[in-house]
C-alpha cells in the first residue's frame, strides 16, 4: 500500500468523524433552541391562577380558599420545574459543545502527528 494513500485515507476518516460530530452538535443545538422556544413561560401558570382568583371573587368558603392556595402553590412548583429544565438543558448543551471542541482539537493534533510521522519516514528512507 502506498504511504501517501494511507495518509489520505486517514485524513478522510478524520474529516468524516469531525463532520459527523459537528452534525450531531448542530442537531443538539437546534433541539435545545426549539426546546427553549417551546417551553411555556415559567409564570404562565401563576398568571392563570391569578386570573382565576380575580374572576372568581365569590369563592369565599374555607375549602374553596384552600383549593386556590393549592393552585397557587402548584404554580410556583411548575415555575421552579421549568427553570430547572432550562438549566439542565443548558448544562448538557455546554458539555456537548465542550466534547465537540475537544474532538476538533484532537483531530487537528492527529493530522499534525500523521504529517510528522510521514516526514520522519521520508527522512529515514
Amino acid at each position: 500500500m502506498n504511504t501517501t494513500s494511507a495518509i489520505e485515507a486517514r485524513e478522510i476518516g478524520n474529516r468524516t468523524v469531525v463532520a459527523g460530530i459537528a452534525a450531531i452538535v448542530l442537531i443538539l443545538l437546534v433541539a435545545a433552541v426549539l426546546l427553549f422556544i417551546n417551553l411555556p413561560d415559567a409564570n404562565a401558570f401563576n398568571a392563570r391562577v391569578e386570573q382565576f382568583f380575580v374572576e372568581n371573587d365569590t369563592l369565599t368558603g374555607n375549602s374553596e380558599i384552600k383549593l386556590l392556595e393549592i393552585l397557587a402553590g402548584s404554580g410556583t412548583a411548575f415555575s421552579d420545574t421549568l427553570s430547572s429544565y432550562r438549566f439542565v438543558v443548558f448544562v448538557l448543551l455546554m458539555f456537548v459543545l465542550r466534547a465537540w471542541w475537544r474532538q476538533r482539537k484532537a483531530a487537528k493534533l492527529s493530522r499534525v502527528l500523521t504529517l510528522l510521522r510521514f516526514a520522519m519516514r521520508m527522512h529515514t528512507h
